[in-house]
């Protein structure tokens, strides 16, 4: 059984089905991802109505600052431009409010238009099992066994100590998508942090992590156990 059977894209095309004005629950949205937002996962809208409650944003009525506020909380960086073009694309007004539907939409348009992101959203859907939004120690040290680079649990611990920048021991999509790109990458291994810590944790092999949990190797869907 190809272990990376269940990251392959649907080939469908999104389809805002509801009017603007009828969100649907977030059981719903999950279950209509195939044909409202290919390529999505369901922590991707589980992260989206968290955001979108914490800000005390209206879900139905989103504007387009607050569009690319959340983009923005993803790890993405759409212009206002681009999210207006998106938006004329899918057939919708650029100057009116829109709804999570469409934002979802918009969020599946803009990473099948980048192949490294789309990678990454990939890989972290992977590494979150339980579709929470978040990466745990304990989900990162699982998949890496499975990937056949067993870490210790002071390793696991490390990387997700590099990652996470508000502290609460989770890496969040957005932390996840900013520093695995090439660039974020190159950064936090030359960091002071690392040097830090690396001289305390001899045994720590960082970028023996980083280039396990790089978004390349999950660039080929059949991969196998």
């Amino acid at each position: 059984m190809a272990l990376f059977a269940r990251l392959r894209r649907k080939k469908v095309n999104p389809a805002l089905t509801s009017a603007s004005g009828e969100t649907g629950s977030t059981s719903l949205l999950i279950s209509q991802l195939a044909t409202l937002a290919p390529g999505l996962m369901p922590s991707h809208v589980h992260f989206a109505e968290k955001y979108i409650t914490s800000l005390g944003m209206d879900r139905s009525a989103l504007k387009v600052p607050e569009i690319q506020q959340l983009f923005h909380l993803a790890g993405l960086n759409p212009t206002l431009d681009s999210i207006e073009q998106l938006l004329q694309e899918s057939g919708q007004e650029a100057s009116s409010v829109q709804n999570i539907r469409v934002f979802l939409s918009l969020w599946s348009k803009y990473l099948s238009s980048s192949h490294e992101e789309r990678l990454l959203t990939q890989a972290f859907t992977f590494f979150d099992r339980n579709g929470d939004g978040s990466i745990s120690t304990q989900e990162f040290e699982e998949v890496m066994t499975e990937l056949g680079d067993k870490l210790t649990r002071e390793e696991c611990q490390l990387f997700i100590k590099l990652i996470d920048k508000d502290g609460d021991d989770q890496v969040q999509f957005g932390e996840f998508l900013s520093a695995l790109k090439k660039d974020s990458m190159a950064g936090i291994m030359n960091s002071e942090s690392v040097k830090a810590l690396g001289d305390g944790h001899p045994t720590v092999e960082v970028n023996r992590m980083a280039n396990a949990t790089s978004y390349s190797n999950f660039d080929t869907p059949d991969r196998d156990k």
